[in-house]
């Protein structure tokens, strides 16, 4: 009877540490789809994906859903509908990309700061590349590493350029608050 008071004590102070530790990391889901036109429309319309699910046809055509609507990943800026799109990392967590369909490899992840459409290049405290390289062999899966913190306010851009088995080269945005 003596152990009973013990016992309770001992659970109590292993829930409040349990409680009081680090939560699990946080990972940030991105679906690659890869198909035809078609396909992907009715995909769109039936309304059961992320705005940041990345639909691709060739690398001339790669699509984001929004509103049951496609839109060109080239019209990044020209269209209000692309804020939905945007990837938001932050500090601690970890991107995940995945596609059932077809393997892929992260070539890089590198700051958006050159050719078209890219924004003007300014002084930054973030890093040219914000995770860790990319293992080079073709998955289906790929997890990034944990995104380091610089200050909590110093936000960028970021292009991820993928090499996707059948199809080629694509390369969607990130915006990483490190």
């Amino acid at each position: 009877m003596r152990a009973v008071p013990f016992v309770v004590v001992a659970i109590g102070i292993a829930m409040s540490l349990a409680a009081h530790q680090k939560p699990t990391e946080s990972t940030i889901n991105i679906d690659i789809l890869v198909g035809s036109l078609d396909a992907h429309q009715n995909t769109c319309k039936a309304g059961k994906v992320e705005a940041s699910t990345i639909f691709v046809v060739n690398p001339d055509q790669v699509y984001h859903c929004v509103g049951g609507k496609l839109f060109l990943h080239d019209t990044i800026g020209k269209e209000p509908a692309f804020g939905k799109t945007t990837v938001r990392v932050n500090a601690g967590q970890r991107v995940r990309w995945a596609c059932k369909t077809h393997r892929f490899v992260v070539l890089d992840v590198a700051r958006h700061s050159d050719g078209p459409g890219a924004p003007p290049k300014k002084e930054s405290k973030a890093p040219e590349r914000p995770f860790a390289p990319f293992v080079k062999t073709p998955a289906n899966q790929v997890l990034s590493s944990e995104l380091q913190k610089i200050d909590g306010k110093t936000e960028e851009r970021y292009k991820a350029k993928f090499y996707i088995e059948g199809i080629g080269v694509v390369d969607p945005d990130l915006i990483c608050m490190m």
